[in-house]
């Protein structure tokens, strides 16, 4: 069946990612290691001598990409934001080195971008519009003649100059898409994200195809090799080698791969998925062993893995205001925070716009679970109105602001509840997120309860977006924020 498809942290105060402590028991093949849990989509990975980066597709979030750093492939700390200006919606991006120089090829206003440093920390440098539409460029160095190019969504190839910065030629179709089975429950056949390396003489190509979401059956990874670049490209008998193959899994629509080697040798596949039902999360990081078949294909290994024990995934977004910049996790909403806030005596305070958080200025966190609670102490300037709410789109978030005199309750970004202030001086909003229903909290008093916060989804609604915890200021003056508490339940 073919439904349509949807519309298509330290520098971090306080910012504690995962820690994994090695426990020698270990997981059926067919389960995922959790990488990173929360709305960490469309992973690219660069194995770097000793030295493991990712970054991750930004959608409208401004901010740069996040580059986050690994020894292990497994334990991985937040590293640097790239702090390049986007100004559209970014999707898929792929980040590589080539002669000493890192780069990062991306899609964004119907064309694609690229942003390039000498160190991974930064500066970055760009973006440089490389006027070529297509969506989730793979970049690939041709082994014989050691010029690059850059593969697209939808069978498509183009020559790019050797400094990276533009294409020297037109995009072509080279390469081939596998036959979905057309029993399988997926979205469209779809062919997206490839992503190509070497290996034993071949040039081997990854891509997803059946759709991003929609059913759990949906999305998967898929392999082909060719001797050339221009083809022909042989599909992999053992196609698809990522797939949830039903909605009784634990995550759903599994696809969008990258193949890297671990420090000892073993083989990676990384790619993502939705938490099974838990679309309001966004997808997490996920990864499985792979190993080569005698004819010399991919597939998930056999063997069993000895799996590190994921401990309590402790990310702590909680923030005091007291470092001398903005803390790593936060981000802007369709626009940079720079020069919109400042901070000083364990606050921050920031500038209003707009006349609700549709239009307000929004500094979100991605949260990381399907529960948790969050809360904030706010002081009101003149003309100032703001609060906190979940945020995932301008017309679909819900929360608390308060601007002095009353109390407005959104329950999902269309509907608006007025109420006077009865429940004492100052202001302490809370959000409680049990499983997608939400409870709110004024001074420690329930103000709303059981709204069904899960609702706010990408198959509901389309961009692929997660629902974010976000502090918003309104109109003409500002708001200061206090003590910003996140708590997994």
């Amino acid at each position: 069946m073919r439904f349509t498809k949807l519309a298509s942290l330290a520098a971090v105060v306080s910012f504690a990612l995962m820690s994994l402590s090695c426990n020698k028991s270990a997981l059926p093949q067919s389960e995922e290691f959790l990488i990173l849990s929360g709305d960490y989509p469309d992973p690219t990975i660069l194995k770097d001598g000793d030295d493991y980066y990712m970054t991750h597709s930004q959608f409208d979030y401004e901010r740069g990409f996040m580059i986050w750093h690994s020894k292990d492939l497994l334990n991985w700390t937040p590293l640097c934001n790239t702090n390049v200006t986007f100004a559209g919606s970014v999707w898929a991006p792929d980040l590589i080195k080539h002669d000493n120089k890192y780069y990062i090829y991306y899609p964004a206003r119907g064309t694609n971008f690229v942003i390039w440093a000498d160190d991974i920390k930064g500066p970055w440098h760009g973006p440089v519009d490389l006027k070529v539409d297509g969506i989730d460029p793979g970049h690939i160095v041709d082994q014989t003649t050691g010029k690059r190019y850059l593969f697209f969504s939808h069978k498509h190839m183009a020559p790019l100059s050797d400094d990276g910065l533009s294409l020297i030629g037109e995009k072509r179709e080279v390469y081939e898409m596998w036959p979905i089975p057309e029993e399988w429950d997926v979205e469209c056949d779809c062919i997206e994200a490839p992503k190509l390396f070497y290996h034993d003489g071949y040039y081997h190509l990854l891509t997803a195809q059946g759709g991003t979401a929609g059913p759990a059956t949906s999305h998967m990874v898929v392999e082909q090799r060719a001797k050339s670049l221009e083809g022909p490209w042989e599909l992999s008998p053992y196609n698809p080698v990522i797939h949830t193959d039903s909605a009784a899994e634990e995550w759903w629509s599994t696809g969008h791969g990258t193949a890297v080697e671990g420090p000892d040798g073993q083989l990676w596949m990384y790619y993502h998925g939705y938490k099974a039902n838990k679309h309001y999360i966004g997808r997490s990081t996920l990864a499985r062993p792979v190993e080569w078949t005698e004819d010399g294909w991919l597939k998930v290994a056999e063997n069993r893995y000895d799996t590190p024990k994921l401990s309590n995934f402790n990310l702590d977004l909680s923030d005091n205001f007291d470092a001398d910049s903005l803390s790593m996790q936060w981000m802007g909403w369709k626009e940079r925070l720079d020069g919109h806030y400042t901070l000083n005596d364990g606050k921050i305070t920031v500038n209003g716009k707009g006349a609700s958080p549709s239009d307000g200025r929004l500094l979100l966190v991605h949260s990381y679970g399907e529960s948790y609670e969050v809360e904030v102490n706010i002081e009101l300037n003149e003309n100032s109105h703001g609060g906190l709410v979940l945020f995932y789109a301008e017309n679909a978030y819900t929360g608390i602001t308060y601007d002095g005199e009353n109390i407005y309750i959104h329950r999902d970004g269309v509907e608006t509840e007025t109420r006077p202030n009865i429940y004492g001086v100052g202001c302490k909003i809370k959000l409680v997120n049990y499983r997608g229903m939400l409870d709110m909290y004024f001074n420690n008093h329930v103000v709303a309860q059981g709204l069904n916060a899960a609702e706010l989804n990408h198959n509901r609604l389309g961009n692929f977006l997660s629902l974010c915890p976000a502090l918003v200021s309104i109109g003409d003056g500002s708001i200061s924020f206090k003590k910003f508490r996140y708590k997994s339940l």
